[in-house]
């Protein structure tokens, strides 16, 4: 062969070798994405239903070319997002409301900058300026009309950030014995166990009786849908949803929710009407009911409300801090202090009770600075007002009857001095708040027994009380906490026989007098016992077998206790299955605004159109004994729940709910996986976004090709060593 086509040959094939070698891989081997795989993180571990939609969001991901896995964390690891960068890129979680108020404990966690990550429930980081400034202004806006007006336009804006994937909301439901009269429910109490009796003439269809075992005790194993053991047994400091039952039952708060309807509040404690308490949602005057007393038949007085608040307020565990701030204390000021928070008015009130009484205990380190910004002099305050509460006699010492009669503090008891039983005080908040008494409604408002708590362990700054926590106190409830297990993995509970509300329900009638609440009415079952230990077919075969009086199994297993004897087919569904509904909260998954790829709009935008919301509903569709399918959840547009209905379907008018479509998600996901300099490759081999690097390498590769008889022509005219 000639040496010079030799040549040229040779040439010719290294050069096509190295372009194939700096560019052609990508060819022969393409590469689907440059995106790194986004990480769905939740908390650990997931049960069948989470992990069934999460792996559906996952394929629905990898459907438009998103590579995504899963990423489980304990819970611990949540209270470490403390910002936008520590916080994963999606996070799955979900958020119950403390109080039934939609603006303040539904939206503004979710939609405002300051309630990121671990500080609320905004695990996206939405910052948008016009959310950021309507809050807290729009919380605290007592007229109505005006509130919703601006809330119909925030909502509008929240929405179209695209930041939040709104998961089905399941249905609560219960197994309840069929011979139960009476069982009530709401989601911030769950079920009231006083309103509960025994019908024991009770026959199932056929004429066969069907009555407890034991007249006398209730078995509750599903304890709230919770199956887990409460945190601690003193409202003060205990936070699990699994408490709410027991709480409920042994403690009092003045407001309480009115049973079902959690919109309402009606007085327990408190024999001022809500409609009384009153006229501008910041000063509330309250007068008690005579005769209150705890379980131990200690008083209940205008000075025992002091005492409670305080306590709570001082204590600064989670229940205070993240229900009474900007209300019954200065949550700026505790920003600086924390983690010491005092009551509103009383370092002020410190000194006016030293200009009083020159009592040299009241004397601030710092006597010139008067702000309540100021770390020493607070914490001074708050150790004098937790050795105080410690030590609470103030009918006998005249520095503390002084403190309790300030008007301009969070609790006043103004007519203290002279009549140390009065029942008549003032709740005075920070700004006016029209749920503020729902707010107090819940466990965090209980009122305690003085006597008892100085007498076991008294109030310490900053810190719970360890014996309360592990044993209960004493409640103005119609239950008291008798015995617990083990990591309080049971509690037992008996009924208060010289309850005080009993001189205000009649009996004949089953009625309240004197204004008194159903769900205040005395207990009418002796022993309530709930055992957290018992496994699934636990659950199943002792509600079978009537050990159990309320008990819970997940949605796919049903069908192991409805139409299963007893309660076969000629039994109602209705009169043992107890559906209450979807509670008020919502489930998301949020996409982190200051993470790439979602810190886009228009990629946040694509994967909320990619997502099959229908099929997240399946693990909640239950098929009747009739063949009826039955949707045990309920789906919505976030973070507002339907519950809600006035705001809700104020705030949703004119917004299409999340649905499926490909075409919106791919035309999203082009424009902005494109901004962001990113590709995916789609099922069918197309690539969306960024393909600029691809597309040009494939024309330096192209024009390679074709200039190869150009550089044939030049080699072969040209001397080359080969050897």
């Amino acid at each position: 062969m000639n040496k010079k086509v030799l040549a040229s040959i040779v040439v010719i094939v290294l050069i096509v070798a190295g372009v194939a070698g700096f560019l052609g891989y990508e060819y022969t081997h393409p590469k689907k994405t440059n995106l790194p795989a986004i990480k769905i993180t939740a908390l650990s571990p997931l049960n069948a239903v989470a992990t069934f939609e999460l792996d559906s969001i996952v394929s629905n991901l990898k459907a438009v070319g998103i590579p995504a896995t899963l990423s489980l964390v304990s819970p611990t690891v949540e209270g470490t997002w403390l910002s936008p960068n520590s916080t994963p890129e999606f996070v799955d979680l979900g958020w119950l409301p403390d109080w039934p108020d939609p603006v303040a404990q539904q939206f503004d966690p979710f939609a405002t900058y300051s309630n990121g990550g671990a500080f609320g429930a905004n695990n996206a980081w939405v910052n948008n300026t016009s959310l950021n400034n309507a809050f807290p202004a729009t919380i605290f806006n007592n007229n109505t009309t005006a509130q919703q007006i601006q809330m119909e336009k925030l909502y509008k804006t929240f929405y179209d950030q695209y930041s939040y994937i709104w998961l089905p909301n399941p249905s609560t439901y219960f197994f309840v014995q069929p011979y139960i009269n009476n069982f009530t429910y709401n989601p911030y109490e769950n079920y009231f166990y006083n309103m509960m009796s025994y019908n024991t003439s009770y026959k199932l269809p056929g004429g066969n009786s069907y009555h407890p075992s034991n007249n006398s005790t209730l078995t509750d194993v599903a304890d709230g849908d919770s199956l887990a053991a409460p945190d601690y047994l003193d409202p003060s400091h205990g936070f699990f949803v699994q408490d709410g039952p027991m709480f409920s039952a042994a403690y009092q708060e003045l407001y309480e929710l009115n049973g079902t309807n959690y919109n309402q509040v009606v007085p327990v404690l408190a024999n001022t009407s809500v409609a009384n308490a009153t006229t501008n949602d910041m000063n509330y005057n309250i007068t008690l009911r005579t005769g209150i007393t705890f379980n131990n038949s200690d008083p209940v007085n205008a000075s025992t409300v002091w005492f409670s608040y305080y306590r709570t307020i001082v204590m600064a565990q989670g229940v205070s801090v993240d229900n009474y701030g900007g209300m019954l204390f200065n949550s700026t000021a505790y920003g600086v202090t924390s983690p010491y928070s005092l009551p509103v008015g009383f370092l002020k009130d410190m000194r006016n009770a030293y200009n009083v009484t020159n009592d040299s205990y009241l004397k601030m380190p710092f006597e010139s600075n008067y702000s309540n910004l100021n770390m020493s002099n607070t914490v001074f305050a708050a150790n004098f007002l937790a050795n105080m509460l410690s030590n609470y006699h103030p009918w006998s010492n005249t520095t503390q009857a002084t403190l309790l009669t300030f008007k301009d503090q969070a609790v006043s008891v103004p007519g203290f001095s002279a009549n140390h039983s009065a029942l008549n005080f003032t709740i005075n908040i920070l700004k006016p708040y029209p749920f503020f008494l729902q707010d107090t409604a819940e466990w965090w408002g209980n009122i305690a027994d003085p006597s008892f708590i100085d007498s076991h362990d008294g109030v310490t700054a900053t810190a719970p009380n360890n014996y309360t926590d592990s044993n209960g106190m004493p409640g103005t409830g119609p239950y008291h906490i008798q015995t617990v297990g083990a990591a309080l993995d049971s509690v037992t509970m008996t009924k208060v026989s010289n309850y005080w509300g009993n001189n205000y329900w009649d009996s004949a009638t089953g009625k309240g007098m004197y204004g008194f609440p159903a769900v205040a009415q005395p207990a009418h079952i002796k022993t309530i016992v709930m055992d957290y230990t018992v496994d699934h077919s636990g659950r199943v075969s002792g509600f079978l077998d009537n050990s159990y009086q309320l008990s819970e199994v997940s949605a796919s297993y049903l069908g192991s206790i409805i139409g299963v004897s007893p309660f076969t087919s000629s039994v109602p569904t209705a009169s043992y299955f107890k559906d209450v509904g979807a509670t008020p909260a919502a489930f998301d998954l949020s996409m982190n605004n200051y993470i790439a790829p979602t810190n886009n709009t228009n990629v946040r935008e694509g994967i909320w159109y990619a997502i099959n919301y229908t099929a997240l509903d399946t693990p909640f569709k239950y098929k009747e004994p009739n063949g009826t399918t039955v949707l045990l959840a309920q789906n919505y547009i976030g973070p507002i729940s339907p519950g809600f209905a006035s705001f809700y379907n104020n705030d949703t008018r004119g917004l299409a709910a999340p649905s499926q479509n490909l075409a919106l998600a791919i035309h999203y996901l082009s424009i902005g996986l494109k901004q962001e300099h990113y590709y995916v490759t789609l099922p069918n081999g197309t690539r969306i976004g960024d393909t600029s690097i691809s597309d040009s390498a494939l024309t330096v590769l192209t024009s390679a090709i074709l200039s190869m008889n150009q550089l044939a022509e030049n080699t072969a005219m040209a001397m080359v060593r080969i050897f």
